[in-house]
């Protein structure tokens, strides 16, 4: 198909879901296409609507814009189709490439693939989307059907889609009929639209109901009609049943901030519940673990209120300077004055010499009260020799292998906490432990952590991996366990003492990598294994068998193993223990690794998503990693796991169901689908006693089983004390094998009291199906006849069920109108598998005689264009004079955009005698209908001068007489021919306006007939191309260099080579400038088109590159870019080596280079400083300082009170420079470092 901008798309695939009104086989009706244009590299989708107002809303509410919405890329109208627009793909997660895709790949197939979101994460997500619901909101747009079917997401963002479904409009009374919803929208609605008279407020209202119920589908995996009531206190419930704590308030026209501020909540509320549940936290200090000597001020501290014995070295009257001696080398001299000495205590009025008690060498005990300040006092009595400075050893302790000790002991309520020196932060013990989950903090934070885990979980066992430091071990408590490789009665961890745990005493993981990874991999891989690694080392057994398989193949096939499963449950680290252990047993151990890597793989999604607690977990691991006759991945993603939180809470291993127990149930397909139907009635029906629910199931047949799998929660309310009942199955019999049984999903109690109890017309239930209960339900008052709907399937061709299917998918008020049809009814239902035909019957109430005159396309094109009968028997008539079909005629008509007002035109026999003359000469039927429409005048010149064709036909080509423009005969039957051979010509002639443009693109092809002209570029070029001087130039460069005009002419202007048209080429759209042209001479093409993406939003980052080097590129596509690349724009660079002195130097040197531009530059071409003297060397331009200046500065440390002096000398040798600024205020030179 064509779309208004030119370009040709294609259908690729078409993306459907099996809803509630759509059937399995046969037709498979849907709303979008995923198409491409020609080159391949542009997928969009193809999105229909019922007619053009529906779509000028939907086009108001693209324009609105924003990041969750896709962009408009064109709009279809052909007659083929109904009214369309083609957006932007929004790509899903799904790993196979566009052009393969065929299935789904939005939000709703990762809920069902297994995937699942904490409520802040859920949150955070729908940020976006809660701020395009408010700007759609302003504009009179409240999108309700916010189900997850219609949104895509992918790396963190989400898009909005299904675009049809989102044109509510209340306030103007127009939305989308409820027949149309899906079953997924009709899940999370659950008949919670606001009635007619709601005003703008109830919307909104409701419209965050329905994201609160997304958010909570995202968490749960259950969909709201499927958990319970939904509406009041129990859409409180619901979201709690999700994981979150407390109910987010939201308010409408501040979503996206109020969602921001929920999920800050939802965070602080998950870190609380994390430590209320904590069973053991573990800690780890590594300062304290690291080796430590005593400082001198700290060995001096220590002695402080000690009697020492000290030598006196030196006596004056007023003092005595005394040595303390102590162990080793280490000495401590001193002063004590005489008011601190016994002579002293004893003076009353005498003057006191102490050189007449004490003398060198002479021995006396000393006090040290004070280090700072120094204060000691001789004392009588007996000293003892000082001690020696003390020095700790290192604690080599892996604080990771006591937490996965831990983890493997009480579960996965462990919290983990680790606080590292702030030198220490990209170190590999860091990025082992942040890798792995630890919580990162400073020492200090110590006490706030044990506080609150103090309070909110008091009986928590707290652990410590090695050593702890003063902060630490003033906030523990008196209980706690510390963990010392090497003590052999420490506590115990894991059934084992804590010192024989693998690889405790290996913090750089080098015996791991000897032992379990045969000296293969590097750091990232060793910290990325450990886990599963530790795991494999904790059995001892199963290590040894490991290690000897390991030996054929050098431990290849081991870590590859340890790589997968690391990437498939690494998120959740206690699992892959249990993982890792299961892996190890002697059932699994020999178990071909290709086969299990693929259990691995499917059962990753639904054991991440289990609870803990209890034994399903477990249980169901072992049924997922054994060999089964089943498959059971698809059954447990879709049965399971949805209703995982309440069946964990039920599940007891030994509890029967019939002949087996629930465990036994997991091993096969149908053994699941009973425990998911045992988990749906558990959750619709939390008060409902366990043995009841189970008795409720035990009964029922497998088939019964399969069709009640996806009935919702309040039709299950309504069936539990009927499940037993003969008269359930008896009615399900006829079509549990059957594609009918989706249709239960729409069933509410009342469809089910009316299919068990009082259906009318039941004679016909096996041929209609499971939809003619809903058809009964919304018809109360018995419009709809059973056999007419039979006769409408019988002339159709299909089944009756397709056409009940078709029924309610249409509006209920259209029902009558639909029935009274049925001939048009059966048409439109064997054409397009639908009955959306109302439009169509408004238009031509005898469509059914129309239908075999004209097709059911042309009937749907001529309606939305606002045709009528009359209009279409003119073109039928004039159709016929011409010789071709009528639905032909109507197509092109309405193709080339041709409105009522214009069919008068075609009434005349003239017109279709010159249309059949034209078709005959080669003029396409759009382009003869056009020329109608354009120039109703041609008949008559057509009739009058029929002998002058070739003349007629270029001065209707050229707008104007040819002798006028100097065109001789001879060369106006020659610019004919070419038209008659090249007519492709024609739509680019028609888009100029000017006969002197026109002629000129007419002798430019005749002067190169090699040339093809009918290419895009060329057409958007016109006309600019043909009143440029040098066109025909220009226009080689276009055709045989690929270029667009605007490329054409750069290269023209520049008189490119090859080299340079091909940098043009790479560039594409961007424009380029003598900078970039400088880029890709020095660096290459790739990295001028990198330039010139990233100069779009950084204004100079050519002119940066081109003088400052490549390496600045990732500086500026940084968040600081901008400003980065305006600086260096503003200035060459000297030399290569100042550059990478201004990168060393980072924000301090480019701000210096704010404040002092070329003066900084030069100073640093000749000084040749260290990146660190960048605010240095500021602060001395502001001075006036020069290179000399600095090298003074710098070798002899001047301090900064000296440097204006130094400024003013520095033209003097330095010896003088040095030497005035030593006599000037006694400052001592230090010598040169």
């Amino acid at each position: 198909m064509i779309g208004r901008s030119g370009r040709a798309w294609t259908v690729r695939a078409g993306q459907w879901r099996p809803g509630h009104l759509r059937p399995h086989d046969g037709t498979r009706p849907h709303q979008v296409d995923l198409v491409g244009d020609e080159s391949g590299n542009t997928f969009g989708a193809l999105r229909r609507f019922a007619d053009r107002r529906e779509r000028a809303d939907a086009l108001a509410l693209l324009g609105i814009g924003g990041p969750a919405v896709p962009a408009l890329l064109d709009l279809v109208d052909a007659a083929e189709s109904p009214p369309a627009v083609i957006t932007a793909w929004a790509p899903g997660r799904s790993k196979v490439p566009l052009d393969q895709l065929i299935e789904p790949d939005d939000l709703l197939a990762q809920l069902h693939a297994g995937r699942r979101w904490k409520p802040a994460a859920a949150l955070r997500l729908l940020v976006p989307l809660g701020d395009a619901l408010d700007r759609f909101a302003e504009r009179g747009f409240v999108p309700m059907e916010l189900s997850p079917d219609h949104l895509v997401e992918n790396g963190g963002g989400i898009r909005l889609v299904g675009i049809g479904r989102h044109l509510y409009r209340p306030l103007e009374g127009r939305l989308p009929d409820a027949s149309g919803m899906s079953l997924p929208t009709t899940q999370m609605l659950c008949g919670a639209v606001p009635g007619p008279g709601a005003g703008r407020a109830e919307w909104r209202e409701a419209q965050i109901g329905m994201l609160l119920r997304l958010a909570g589908w995202m968490c749960g995996g259950l969909a709201p009609g499927s958990w319970g009531v939904v509406d009041g206190a129990g859409q409180d419930e619901y979201l709690r049943a999700s994981g979150f704590a407390s109910v987010p308030y939201l308010v409408a026209g501040r979503l996206a901030e109020t969602l921001a501020s929920a999920a800050a909540v939802e965070r602080t509320a998950e870190a609380e519940r994390r430590v209320r549940g904590a069973s053991c936290v573990v800690l780890f200090d590594e300062a304290a673990c690291r080796p430590s000597h005593e400082t001198r001020d700290e060995w001096k501290q220590s002695l402080v209120g000690e009697r020492l014995s000290a030598s006196v070295i030196e006596v004056a009257k007023d003092r005595v300077r005394v040595e303390v001696l102590a162990d080793g080398s280490e000495k401590w001299p001193f002063n004590v004055y005489w008011q601190n000495t016994p002579e002293g205590e004893r003076k009353a009025t005498r003057f006191i010499d102490l050189t007449a008690s004490y003398s060198v060498g002479s021995v006396v005990t000393v006090v040290v009260t004070s280090t700072r300040p120094m204060t000691a006092r001789v004392v009588a009595g007996a000293g003892v020799r000082a001690r020696a400075r003390r020095s700790v050893p290192a604690v080599q302790v892996n604080p990771e292998s006591v937490r996965l000790g831990l983890l493997e002991e009480h579960g996965p309520d462990v919290i983990a906490v680790a606080a590292l020196p702030a030198h220490r932060q990209a170190s590999a013990m860091a990025a082992l432990l942040s890798g792995a989950g630890w919580l990162m903090l400073e020492p200090e934070r110590f006490g706030d952590v044990l506080a609150t885990v103090r309070r909110l979980a008091p009986s928590a066992r707290i652990v410590v991996a090695g050593r702890a430091g003063s902060r630490l071990a003033a906030a523990l408590p008196s209980d706690y366990d510390e963990i010392l490789p090497g003590r052999a009665r420490g506590p115990r961890i894991a059934g084992r003492s804590a010192d024989t745990l693998p690889y405790l005493n290996d913090p750089d993981l080098n015996a791991y990598a000897t032992e379990v990874l045969k000296g293969q991999g590097g750091a990232a891989f060793k910290r990325r294994t450990f886990a599963p690694g530790w795991a494999l080392a904790l059995n001892e057994d199963t290590f040894k068998y490991r290690q000897g398989r390991a030996g054929k193949d050098q431990g290849r096939q081991l870590r590859t193993e340890l790589d997968e499963i690391t990437a498939l449950y690494g998120s959740d680290t206690e699992l892959l223990l249990r993982i890792a252990d299961m892996r190890g047993r002697p059932g699994l151990r020999n178990e071909n690794w290709h086969q299990m890597r693929v259990r691995l793989r499917d059962a990753a999604s639904v054991l991440l998503g289990m609870p803990s607690s209890g034994a399903l977990r477990n249980d169901l691991m072992h049924a997922l990693l054994t060999r089964t006759t089943d498959s059971l991945h698809g059954d447990v993603t879709l049965r399971l796991l949805p209703v995982a939180p309440r069946l964990a809470q039920i599940y007891d291993p030994e509890s029967r169901l019939g002949d087996l127990s629930l465990q036994e149930l997991l091993y096969t397909r149908e053994g699941v689908r009973r425990l998911g139907l045992l988990g749906r009635l558990a959750t619709a029906l939390p008060t409902y006693p366990v043995a009841s629910l189970l008795d409720a199931v035990e009964p029922l047949e497998q088939p019964l089983v399969d069709a009640l799998l996806d009935v919702p929660a309040p039709s299950l309310q309504f069936l539990v004390g009927r499940l037993g009942s003969d008269r359930l199955f008896e009615v399900l019999r006829p079509f549990v094998d059957g594609p009918d049984l989706d249709l239960l999903g729409q069933y509410t109690p009342t469809a089910w009291r009316l299919l068990l109890e009082g259906l009318r017309q039941p004679e016909h239930l096996s041929a209609l199906g499971l939809g003619w209960a809903l058809v009964v339900e919304r018809d109360p008052d018995g419009a709809v006849d059973a056999r007419a709907l039979l006769e409408i399937a019988r002339q159709a061709g299909v089944e009756a069920r397709y056409a009940v299917r078709a029924l309610l998918e249409a509006p209920t008020g259209q029902w009558p109108r639909l029935l009274a049809s049925p001939a048009a009814s059966a048409g439109w239902l064997r054409t397009f598998g639908r009955l959306d035909l109302a439009p169509v019957l408004d238009a031509f109430p005898d469509a059914a005689d129309l239908l075999p005159r004209f097709s059911a396309h042309v009937l749907r094109a001529a309606a939305s264009a606002g045709l009528r009968t009359d209009l279409l028997e003119t073109l039928e008539r004039f159709a016929a004079g011409a010789g071709i079909e009528a639905s032909d005629v109507v197509t092109a008509f309405l193709n080339i955009g041709a409105v009522a007002d214009d069919a008068p035109v075609f009434a005349a026999e003239a017109a279709a005698s010159w249309t059949a003359a034209e078709l005959a000469a080669g003029v396409v039927l759009d382009d003869a209908l056009a020329m109608l429409i354009e120039d109703p005048g041609r008949l008559r010149t057509w009739l009058v001068d029929g002998e002058n064709l070739p003349r007629e036909v270029l001065s209707g080509v050229l707008g104007t007489q040819p002798r006028s423009l100097g065109v001789g005969r001879t060369e106006g039957v020659a610019l004919v021919e070419l038209l008659e051979a090249r007519p492709a010509l024609l739509p680019l002639i028609r888009d100029l306006v000017f006969p002197s443009q026109r002629l000129r693109l007419l002798r430019l092809a005749a002067g190169h007939p090699e040339w093809n002209l009918a290419r895009q570029t060329v057409r958007d070029a016109l006309p600019g191309l043909l009143d440029h001087p040098e066109a025909e130039r220009v226009l080689a460069l276009m055709l045989g260099g690929d270029l667009t005009f605007a490329q054409a002419r750069v290269a023209l202007n520049r008189n490119l080579d090859d080299s340079g048209r091909a940098l043009l080429r790479t560039l594409g759209p961007l424009d380029p400038d003598d900078d970039l042209f400088a880029v890709a001479s020095l660096y290459g093409a790739a990295m001028a088109r990198d330039v010139a993406v990233l100069q779009q939003t950084r204004p100079g980052a050519a002119a940066a590159v081109r003088s400052w080097g490549d390496r600045w590129l990732p500086l500026l596509a940084g968040p600081s870019g901008a400003p980065i690349a305006a600086l260096l724009a503003r200035f060459p660079c000297p030399s290569p080596a100042v550059s990478a002195w201004l990168r060393a130097a980072g924000q301090d040197g480019l701000t210096e280079l704010g404040h002092h531009g070329h003066a900084l530059l030069d100073l640093v071409d000749r000084a040749d400083p260290h990146p660190r003297d960048a605010k240095i060397l500021g602060d001395l331009l502001q001075l006036g300082g020069d290179a000399a200046a600095y090298r003074l500065i710098v070798q002899h440390g001047l301090p900064r009170r000296l440097w204006p002096e130094v400024v003013v000398l520095s033209g003097r040798p330095a010896e003088d420079v040095l030497l005035a600024l030593w006599s000037s205020d006694g400052w001592h030179p230090s010598p040169a470092v």
